[in-house]
């Protein structure tokens, strides 16, 4: 997935005057990041039909992998997999993972985009209403606690009452928004240390990271199971 986003921005900053906007308006806020942001961005310019395709052929391959191991693991914890078509089986294990990734992707992305405003507002001011810091705060918890609980719900094979989801869904989404606010603090400090020891150590937390969020999800499955018990 992030391999074929990157292509897909190499594809929006092609034009060598929109990506020097780019990186002159984030290194105005944190200009460490001008020299990496730069040589990126170029980058991903510079191969950006290859790599999107690789990155959709990659990101079809794992996810199919990772969907069966996801569901399997899931339905083991609570009852096994219920028993659907192929085709239906397949849409929601995959709609299950996915969202679930995508909600923890969503929420670094998230977690990135308040930092980045903070550090705006420390420089120049309020850049955003109270709303706004209130909604960025709380709108990752909220997707992924309830693409959680859909997960759990869908699942297995005797679907869990929802009184029994929601708290451990609730557990593991604050679980997986507090990793995710830690990795976001964490990346660009990894990322100064040294181009590619920064690059190699930022790699190695995103796994740990992701790691870490799957298996707070699958210890709440296991909770699930023992309130529905």
């Amino acid at each position: 997935m992030t391999i074929l986003i990157a292509g897909i921005v190499g594809l929006a900053v092609a034009d060598e005057i929109h990506r020097d906007a780019i990186v002159t308006a984030v290194a105005s806020v944190v200009p460490p990041l001008r020299d990496l942001l730069d040589l990126v961005l170029t980058e991903a310019a510079r191969s950006a039909g290859a790599i999107s395709v690789l990155g959709g052929l990659a990101l079809v391959w794992g996810a199919s992998r990772f969907v069966v191991a996801f569901e399997s693991a899931v339905g083991s914890l609570l009852g096994g997999v219920r028993q659907r078509g192929f085709v239906t089986r397949s849409a929601v294990a995959v709609l299950a993972v996915v969202g679930t990734a995508m909600a923890a992707v969503l929420g670094a992305a998230i977690a990135g985009l308040a930092s980045f405003l903070a550090e705006a507002e420390a420089r120049g001011g309020q850049v955003v209403g109270m709303a706004t810091d209130l909604l960025l705060a709380l709108g990752p918890l909220a997707a992924t606690a309830l693409t959680i609980a859909v997960a759990f719900r869908v699942v297995p094979a005797a679907p869990p009452a929802w009184r029994a989801i929601l708290p451990p869904a609730m557990a593991a989404a604050v679980a997986v928004t507090v990793l995710t606010r830690v990795f976001v603090l964490l990346v660009p400090r990894l990322i100064g240390v040294a181009a590619t020891i920064g690059a190699l150590a930022t790699a190695f937390a995103a796994l740990a990271w992701l790691s870490l969020s799957f298996q707070a999800v699958l210890l709440a499955a296991a909770w699930v199971r023992e309130r529905s018990r």
